[in-house]
């Protein structure tokens, strides 16, 4: 990653850059400096946010901008934020060909609603279920609309989300490493 950060930089620093490029650079480094998360407390959010925020400022018709912004809001917990910038790329994002994208945006906005501490468990599954009518074998949306259903008590549905997301992963946990999934819960 640090690579692509360097790269990033040396193209955005470039005087004749298109606006296009530019916003592109903010956003690849942005996603970038999400990556380095694995050290929570030497982290790159912050770096993230500016440069997706700058992406922003320079085109906000960019649904990924606020798509990775999101995610980077969910990782330093401001979930009120990730919502707003999910529910921004869930509209951007027109479908066909990016419909797992936009799907994912519903999933990680669904987290959000999660997490937010207020416990808006039936905003998050509506956007699971919407996530899973996008793609259907979205394991992560299933595990984390079964997390949801057995907050709220209803384990038959809980029980039969997990059955079919371990199916469909082949396993019985989820990659605890893939960026998407650090807030997708484990199905056992």
């Amino acid at each position: 990653m640090d690579a692509q950060i360097a790269a990033c930089a040396r193209l955005i620093g470039t005087p004749s850059l298109s606006r296009h490029k530019l916003v592109r650079a903010y956003i690849s480094r942005g996603f970038a400096y999400n990556e380095l998360f694995a050290d929570r407390e030497h982290n790159h959010f912050a770096e993230a946010v500016a440069d997706l925020s700058e992406a922003i400022r320079l085109r906000s018709d960019v649904a990924d901008a606020f798509f990775v912004r999101g995610h980077s809001y969910i990782e330093m917990g401001l979930h009120s934020k990730a919502i707003a910038d999910f529910s921004r790329a869930i509209k951007l994002y027109p479908t066909g060909a990016t419909v797992f994208r936009k799907g994912d945006a519903f999933n990680n906005r669904g987290i959000s609603y999660e997490y937010d501490g207020k416990a808006h468990f039936q905003r998050a599954i509506a956007d699971y279920s919407e996530a899973l009518r996008l793609n259907p074998k979205d394991w992560a949306a299933l595990c984390n609309r079964s997390h949801a259903y057995r907050k709220i008590g209803r384990n038959v549905l809980a029980d039969a989300d997990r059955r079919k997301a371990n199916r469909l992963n082949g396993s019985d946990r989820l990659n605890p490493f893939s960026l998407e999934m650090k807030y997708a819960m484990t199905c056992q």
